[in-house]
């Protein structure tokens, strides 16, 4: 519900609220990486939620590349960081094995 909420806000090109919208990115890298935590690996009902995941989390780090295109704005820097940060976090919680520090 989180992440359904979020993308709209991120297709306004005055990207209003800056401060909530970066609260919500927060607590949705916090959720995903609670659930990366506690789902069960290798586990065939979980493999259509994790390829889901993962799409959504390219996505959000397609949008901070394009976001990373507008005039330099330490609001926007905090926001794509967040965005970057939640992007990780579900494409982390997608993959079936954790991945190592290489």
């Amino acid at each position: 519900d989180l992440l359904i909420a979020i993308k709209p806000r991120l297709d306004d090109p005055e990207l209003p609220n800056r401060p909530s919208l970066v609260n919500d990115l927060y607590q949705l890298a916090v959720l995903a990486e609670s659930f990366s935590q506690k789902r069960p690996r290798s586990n065939n009902a979980w493999i259509d939620l994790a390829d889901s995941l993962d799409q959504e989390g390219v996505n959000l780090w397609n949008i901070s590349g394009l976001i990373c295109k507008t005039p330099d704005d330490a609001d926007l820097r905090t926001l794509i960081a967040m965005l970057r940060l939640a992007a990780f976090r579900l494409v982390e919680a997608g993959l079936e094995a954790k991945p190592g520090i290489e």
